[in-house]
């Protein structure tokens, strides 16, 4: 049973990939305003999937998945995609960064598709990338650089951003950190962590590396969550 704190709520989830005998099933999950969540599991297990079900990029076969009190299941595409803009950040595997945008363009870009998130913002939206940026220590000097200038690590980070600005109350990051050496990952993870609860934003977080699980409050592991298609 949901809990009325819950931001998530998921309850007999059924999903199957075209031409494959194996499918999702995930009898029930809640999860609660700043309960960050680590989702664990090998390569090809799932869990891009299970972020794009939260999503609503792919819908399940069965089941409903409340977000923030709405099942997103019942909504049309053109509702799935508003509640994302508005209530979503995400954090690409690929980050899908902009390439013709420079860092702060591109941190500024769920402000255009979102009035809600903009006027959550506390200062005007320039400046409040620039806020975000310098939290996630991407040096001034690169504010203002294409996105191809930038490292990997800095591309990650300008993503973070991208995510965290006009506080989303749900994140959804999917293996963010797999390109990045061990003190790179543990530097990224902790300013991710400070930001999401500076803005009062649930995580959840996916990965194969299963030495981040302690890091967070909330583990599943998402191999418990398949089983063969009907």
């Amino acid at each position: 049973m949901k809990k009325p704190s819950s931001i998530l709520s998921l309850s007999n989830v059924q999903y199957s990939w075209p031409g494959q005998q194996q499918g999702l099933l995930i009898p029930e999950m809640t999860l609660d305003r700043g309960e960050h969540c680590f989702i664990r599991g090998p390569s090809g297990s799932g869990k891009s999937t299970f972020l794009s079900l939260l999503a609503g990029l792919v819908t399940p076969k069965a089941g409903t998945i409340e977000l923030l009190t709405q099942d997103v299941t019942k909504q049309s595409r053109r509702h799935r995609d508003r509640f994302r803009a508005d209530h979503m950040g995400i954090i690409f595997q690929q980050f899908n960064l902009v390439p013709y945008l420079n860092a702060i363009d591109n941190v500024l870009l769920p402000c255009r598709f979102s009035s809600l998130r903009r006027d959550r913002l506390a200062a005007p939206a320039a400046e409040s990338a620039r806020d975000v940026l310098e939290a996630l220590d991407i040096p001034r000097t690169h504010w203002y650089s294409k996105i191809g200038e930038l490292s990997v690590g800095q591309q990650q980070r300008v993503a973070a951003a991208r995510a965290l600005l006009g506080a989303p109350e749900i994140v959804l990051a999917d293996e963010p950190t797999s390109a990045l050496d061990e003190n790179n990952r543990d530097r990224f993870l902790n300013l991710l962590i400070r930001l999401a609860e500076e803005k009062g934003s649930t995580v959840l977080f996916v990965s194969h590396d299963q030495t981040l699980a302690s890091r967070f409050p909330r583990n599943q592991d998402i191999t418990e969550w398949m089983e063969p298609a009907a």
